[in-house]
């Protein structure tokens, strides 16, 4: 239980962009909207730390319906895949995505145990 606050503590930690004080690398849609790179990142990664207790439980309850279900796997896979491309975009992330790994290797050790009860 105590692994789902690592993300939110791991992303409390890292560095942020503030597009006040820094220079922003901007996406332009026909050259009218500029969405801010660096903030995006930082927002997906608050919602990826977020999401990772909906993960976790959702997990769980698929788990005690159907032992041997494989889609919380791959939502897992998935979601690490994401916060370690985000890493390699912002490399103040890499605390993030390891963080990220921790509760979700729990959650399949757990789920394993479990498993072969």
């Amino acid at each position: 239980m105590l692994s789902l606050f690592l993300p939110i503590i791991a992303y409390s930690n890292c560095e942020h962009h503030d597009c006040m004080n820094d220079e922003c690398m901007r996406i332009f849609y026909r050259g009218k909207l500029g969405i801010c790179l660096e903030s995006a990142i930082d927002t997906m990664c608050m919602a990826m730390a977020v999401g990772v207790w909906f993960i976790a439980y959702g997990s769980a309850f698929i788990w005690s319906k159907q032992k041997n279900a494989v889609s919380p796997f791959v939502i897992m896979a998935l979601i690490e895949i994401l916060a370690v491309y985000l890493a390699f975009m912002d490399p103040s992330k890499w605390l993030f995505a390891v963080s990220m790994l921790i509760p979700f290797v729990i959650v399949t050790i757990a789920e394993a145990i479990d498993y072969k009860t």
